[in-house]
């Protein structure tokens, strides 16, 4: 076990890391000295990867474990683990002074089951590993869901919890306090603080849903709009937390809030009017008929066996609804805590940080460089793909890239043909697609082939951008073993259950897909991060949070299909815009989408909103380059067609491989 923890184990130091607020630094040097040995458990979340940034900026050695290591923004230790797995969990307490356990499944929805797995099953795993190890002390993060019962109430710190919890999330995190305390009551110090509806820069889950619900029409004020609501700002929540891990503390249970009360629907028809364009605060809806609304999504969901979430739950409904106020002697008392942050500068701080924008020109950020290579092509007339063009055959390339990062190393972008494309066509009904687009490739042309020129084993390559699923983006995925695999949530999900015909109507081949893919992949559920300019494009995924790689939404053509806006050298900034347009003219002229296009696309309103955004952006910032992935015009500069005749008797250097012909 040890040897694999340290196999999996990624040091990385945030390029340009947001601002740490002082008075945290302060307060974490006082509270815990400098030096400690200090585990965060769910370290790549909001609140965790907000708290590591404070205690490396204190000399802590940080070990951080969580879902994604692309999440992590501080200098801290990254080690990936299964919170569910004891031994794994064993191996990450040892030796720690300090633990913070923030790793918790959120999700208002899903099964009992799948909650206490995380939740119950992984703090019994951090318990029981701080008492075999001596941890100096434990501090674990709750939360005040434990007390929602769908109607007002104010809590205080004897006020006793429900008999029957709100949802399956609550009851787990119920559950684990119980663990806590039995662990408390057998001597371990540890402390209990509950986190209450924490917002701040860097949150995904309060304000940005909110907001996004607002802009695209589908949120209204529920019920009469007065009632009061407990709030905290990120700082606070941090402050209550670093106070918690002071060893020579009491121990106990508290909540941390603002510890000031607002109403809550004023307050976000202030915000939704600064950040929402027609924004129309008037729009209500009664409480019980929007409750009557959520129990019909809840329902359909579970009678279709729908994956993901609703699109709004009775849990949301409620918390939106009912008046819910908290007052923590313990918190004072205990901790010596105050609010360091208010909620009006804590909404300012926020508003501010999603507002921000990027310089377009990069100057200030990593550059990367990139390197372009076809994998193959097919042939028809470019007025198929193009309005203007002509009905000459015309090769089409399937563009990979190959990006650079100065300190995270060699990136892929997508993965374009390869002669794997054939053996997943041989069956039936997969060999249409293979009827539909004559695909001329070959062994010397894949992305294995072109990494071993570039001495890259392709063992040795650790990451894979994926644009979308069709054929023609994924045929060289299976080359490369250990590569771990980024794309955007509604991609994946689209993509992972998709056979027969329902695949191929999609041009999606299954057998291109790694059968480990969902163990690699790590899927970007929210794009919160500042992004350019309006529309489609006003948010992004920072995915160094380097602003070297960002990440967009370019929806349309495939459902969640994800471009990569690229900062290179000589702050020259690339857009690779996947298959958004199939020529640079279709962006350079505003044409609109062929009849092929509009066949093709999963959904062709949100492909022509993803076509405007990305022509507004082209108008507005002239100097950036924009790389379609199978345009003609792009592959002639590239001379893509001179290269694959060059190569295609000459094997790669690091290897030789024998040509397979169809």
């Amino acid at each position: 076990m040890q040897e694999e923890l340290e196999l999996q184990e990624t040091r990385r130091t945030a390029v340009q890391p947001t601002h740490t607020n002082t008075d945290l630094i302060e307060m974490a040097k006082r509270s815990l000295g400098s030096g400690r040995r200090i585990l965060i458990t769910g370290g790549t979340g909001f609140v965790g990867s907000a708290l590591a940034q404070v205690l490396c900026d204190a000399g802590n050695d940080v070990t951080i474990t969580g879902r994604s290591r692309f999440r992590v923004r501080s200098d801290g230790r990254f080690v990936a683990a299964n919170i569910s797995n004891s031994e794994e969990v064993d191996e990450l307490c040892r030796d720690q002074e300090i633990i913070f356990h923030c790793a918790a499944m959120t999700s208002p929805w899903g099964s009992l089951h799948q909650h206490r797995s995380v939740n119950l099953d992984g703090t019994e795993n951090v318990v029981r590993a701080c008492v075999k190890h001596q941890v100096q002390r434990l501090v674990h993060v709750s939360s005040t869901a434990i007390y929602f019962q769908f109607r007002d109430s104010d809590i205080t710190d004897e006020s006793p919890l429900p008999s029957r919890f709100s949802c399956a999330y609550a009851q787990s995190k119920a559950e684990a306090e119980r663990v806590v305390e039995a662990a408390i009551q057998n001597g371990l110090n540890a402390y209990i603080v509950r986190a209450r509806a924490v917002f701040g820069p860097g949150d995904n889950a309060l304000l940005p849903r909110l907001i996004l619900a607002a802009q695209q029409g589908r949120l209204r004020q529920i019920g009469a709009g007065n009632n009061l609501c407990d709030l905290t700002y990120i700082d606070n929540l941090l402050a209550g937390l670093i106070l918690a891990a002071d060893v020579r503390r009491t121990v106990g249970c508290c909540t941390i809030t603002n510890n000031s009360p607002v109403r809550l629907w004023p307050l976000l028809h202030e915000v939704l009017a600064k950040t929402t364009e027609g924004y129309d605060p008037s729009r209500q809806i009664p409480r019980w008929l929007a409750m009557l609304f959520a129990r019909g999504m809840e329902w359909k969901h579970r009678l279709l066996k729908l994956r993901g979430e609703p699109g709004i739950t009775r849990y949301s409904v409620g918390l939106l609804a009912h008046q819910q106020t908290f007052t923590s002697a313990a918190a004072g008392r205990d901790l010596d805590y105050q609010p360091i942050v208010s909620v009006e500068d804590g909404i300012q701080r926020t508003l501010t940080s999603m507002k921000q924008r990027p310089l377009l020109s990069g100057t200030h950020s990593p550059q990367v460089t990139v390197r372009f290579y076809s994998t193959g092509y097919i042939e028809f007339g470019r007025h198929r793909a193009d309005r203007s063009g002509s009905k000459e055959r015309t090769r089409f390339h399937a563009t990979i890239a190959l990006i650079t990062h100065p300190r995270f190393g060699s990136i892929l972008f997508d993965a374009g043909y390869s002669p794997d494309f054939f053996a997943a066509t041989q069956r039936w009904p997969y060999r249409l697609y293979r009827w539909a687009t004559k695909v001329h490739t070959d062994e010397h042309w894949t992305p294995k082939a072109w990494l071993r020129r570039e001495g890259i084993a392709p063992e040795d390559l650790r990451l894979i951008l994926v644009s979308h699923f069709h054929g023609d983006h994924i045929c060289g995925l299976n080359a490369f073993p250990n590569a771990e695999f980024i794309t955007l949530a509604k991609t994946w999900e689209m993509a992972r259950h998709r056979s027969g015909f329902d695949a191929v109507r999609r041009g999606i081949l299954p057998d291109l897909i790694p059968r480990d893919f969902g163990n690699r992949v790590h899927t970007i559920h929210e794009l919160h991060d500042p992004g350019l300019g309006d529309g489609q494009l006003r948010t992004c995924h920072d995915l160094f949070r380097d602003g070297s790689i960002r990440l967009f939404n370019l929806d349309g053509h495939a459902h969640g299909q994800m471009g990569v806006l690229l900062n290179t050298e000589g702050a020259k900034q690339v857009f690779l815009v996947a298959d958004s347009f199939w020529t640079r003219t279709e962006i350079q002229r505003r044409l609109k989408p062929t009849r092929d296009f509009r066949m093709i696309a999963d959904h062709y309103r949100a492909a022509l909103r993803t076509r405007e955004s990305i022509c507004d952006l082209a108008q507005q910032v002239p100097s950036i380059q924009f790389v379609c992935t199978h345009c003609p015009d792009f592959a002639r500069e590239q001379q893509f067609d001179e290269v694959l005749l060059s190569v295609r008797d000459r094997p790669p250097l690091m290897t030789q491989i024998n040509t397979r012909e169809e």
